[in-house]
């Protein structure tokens, strides 16, 4: 049975797409971060510097996966640690 390659040109989408799935599925989480200090106005001018902190992330995020195709090391490496 011969296997067959794909074309650079599908290549180059399915990593377009792996790309911004992962650039969405992180700003998920800081979009729901940031809804929550909007629906907590006692976090006052803590809350307005967290914003952003996270919205400069994103940005920092974004520009990392177009530059190198992948998570930021902190999010692709990350592990859950046992606190026992």
């Amino acid at each position: 049975m011969k296997s067959k390659t794909l074309s650079p040109e599908l290549l180059h989408k399915m990593d377009a797409y792996w790309r911004a799935a992962n650039y969405f599925s992180v700003g998920q989480i800081y979009l729901y971060v940031m809804d929550t200090i909007d629906r907590l106005p006692q976090t006052g001018d803590k809350g307005i510097t967290l914003k952003q902190r996270l919205k400069d992330k994103l940005v920092e995020h974004k520009q990392y996966i177009d530059k190198y195709g992948e998570d930021l090391p902190e999010i692709r490496d990350w592990k859950w640690i046992n606190r026992e």
